[in-house]
């Protein structure tokens, strides 16, 4: 028996886990940033460096916060759905 015949969203499947993905991807950038802000930007009291640093932590965090709402209204629809 295969098992993708019980699969029945697999398009949302996907995209749920691709969401996952690059949910992850996201936050794994986050301590790059902030070690690049602290060593090249406090440290050599450069605050462009700083002030570009903490832009893209804020991005790549509510980036990654949006993809992980996505992600689980995603989970709540094919779940909502199993019985179907």
């Amino acid at each position: 028996m295969k098992l993708s015949k019980f699969i029945n969203h697999k398009f949302l499947l996907f995209l749920g886990t691709f969401s996952k993905l690059i949910e992850v991807v996201l936050e794994l950038f986050l301590p790059i940033f902030m070690g690049l802000m602290i060593d090249e930007g406090i440290k050599k009291n450069n605050t462009q460096t700083v002030y570009l640093m903490l832009f893209l932590i804020l991005l790549f965090a509510t980036l990654g916060y949006l993809t992980t709402i996505f992600a689980h209204f995603l989970t709540a629809k094919v779940s909502q759905n199993y019985h179907h």
